[in-house]
C-alpha cells in the first residue's frame, strides 16, 4: 500500500479538529501519515493537539507563526513523505473509505489527480446543497481548466488525491481567499488526465465563524482580486480568458451580496470598502469591451456599475431578488 499524507492545517480550532482527525485515523485505507500545521494557534490550543495526538504513531505536528491556509499547506507538501497528498481542513471530515476510494481510483485509471464528491453541512448539520454527480470518464486537462474556471469542478484543495511528485512543483499563494484556485490552476496545468469518484468522500462544514465567512473585508476584496491575477498566468486560451472573465462577474456579484448582508455590521470604514468594489467594478467593465458578453452578463454588470451612480441601498433592493439563489455560494468564494 503507497504511502498518503494527509494535510490538515488549523487555528484555534480543537474541537472540530479532533473530528477531523479521527476522520483520517479511522480510515479503512491504513497507511496514512497526517501532516498537521500548527499556523499560530494559542500556546493552549497547541498543548491540546500535542496530547491528543500522542496516542497516535502516524501523526507529525509543525508548527509556524500564523501566515494563512496557503502557507501552512506548503509547508505541509514540503514536509509530506507520501506518494500521494491530500488536502483537509480542519472543520471537515472524511467518510470512513474516502482515501481507499480515491487511491483505488488513480492506480486503476493512471490518472494525476482524482476528485471526490462531497457533501456541504450547515452548523447545525442540516445539508445545504446535495452533491453534484461527476462523470466517469477521464478528462485532459484543458477540459479540467474549463471545468475549474466554470467553478463546473469546484477549485478547492479538499476532497482530492494529488501526487507528490507533481504538488511540489505546485505554490498557494499567500492569501486568505481564493488562494486554491490558483493552486488548482498550476496543478491542473501539469497533469495528463483527471478523473472521478462518483462517491461522497467528505463532508463539509460552513460554520458562521469559519474563515470563509468573516465579515467582508478590504483584505477580502484585495485577495479575490489578487487570486485573479495569479491565475491570469496560467491561461493560454482566449476562451478560458473568457471565462474566468465571466467568473469574476458572479464573484463580484457575491461579494455584493455579502456586503448586503454585512453592511450594518462591518467593522471598518464602509466608506474606504464601498470605493475599493466600485473601482474593481469600474476595472471589470472596461474590460469586458474584448469579450462578447451575454445579455444576462451585461445586465448584471449594469446593476453593479450603477453603485457608483445610485449608491448602494437602490442596488441592494435589487439584488434582494437574487440573493436566496445566490448565497448558498457565499462558502464557495475562497474555494
Amino acid at each position: 500500500m503507497d504511502l498518503v499524507s494527509v494535510i490538515i492545517p488549523f487555528y484555534n480550532e480543537e474541537k472540530q479538529l479532533e473530528k477531523a482527525i479521527l476522520s483520517v485515523i479511522n480510515q479503512s485505507y491504513k497507511n496514512i501519515e497526517l501532516v498537521l500545521i500548527n499556523d499560530g494557534s494559542t500556546k493552549n490550543s497547541h498543548q491540546y493537539v500535542i496530547n491528543f495526538i500522542a496516542k497516535f504513531n502516524n501523526c507529525k505536528l509543525i508548527s509556524i507563526t500564523n501566515s494563512g491556509p496557503g502557507i501552512a499547506r506548503n509547508i505541509g507538501v514540503s514536509n509530506a513523505n507520501g506518494k500521494y497528498i491530500a488536502f483537509l481542513d480542519s472543520d471537515d471530515i472524511y467518510v470512513e473509505n474516502a482515501i481507499e476510494l480515491l487511491v483505488n481510483k488513480i492506480k486503476k485509471t493512471d490518472s494525476d489527480l482524482v476528485v471526490g464528491m462531497h457533501k456541504m453541512i450547515d452548523f447545525e448539520g442540516e445539508e445545504i446543497n446535495s452533491p453534484t454527480h461527476l462523470s466517469n470518464k477521464e478528462i485532459t486537462k484543458n477540459k479540467a481548466i474549463n471545468l475549474l474556471l466554470e467553478n463546473k469542478l469546484i477549485p478547492t484543495s479538499w476532497g482530492k488525491l494529488y501526487k507528490l511528485d507533481l504538488a511540489k512543483k505546485c505554490e498557494f499563494p499567500n492569501l486568505f481567499w481564493k488562494e486554491d484556485d490558483v493552486f488548482m490552476l498550476q496543478y491542473i496545468n501539469l497533469c495528463n488526465s483527471i478523473s472521478f469518484v462518483n462517491y461522497i468522500v467528505l463532508l463539509n462544514y460552513c460554520r458562521p465563524n469559519s474563515l470563509t465567512r468573516q465579515i467582508i473585508s478590504k483584505k477580502m476584496i484585495t485577495d479575490i482580486s489578487k487570486s485573479y491575477q495569479l491565475q491570469q498566468q496560467y491561461l493560454t486560451t482566449f476562451e478560458q480568458e473568457k471565462i474566468i472573465f465571466k467568473s469574476k462577474i458572479n464573484t463580484y456579484l457575491n461579494l455584493l451580496l455579502i456586503l448586503l448582508i454585512d453592511w450594518q455590521v462591518i467593522p471598518e470604514n464602509k466608506k474606504e470598502i464601498k470605493i475599493i468594489f466600485i473601482e474593481k467594478i469600474k476595472v471589470l467593465n472596461k474590460q469586458a469591451i474584448k469579450f462578447n458578453l451575454s445579455i444576462k452578463k451585461r445586465i448584471v454588470l449594469f446593476l453593479m456599475n450603477s453603485i457608483s451612480v445610485f449608491g448602494i441601498k437602490p442596488v441592494f433592493f435589487i439584488l434582494k431578488l437574487t440573493k436566496k439563489n445566490q448565497i448558498i455560494t457565499l462558502k464557495r468564494i475562497k474555494k
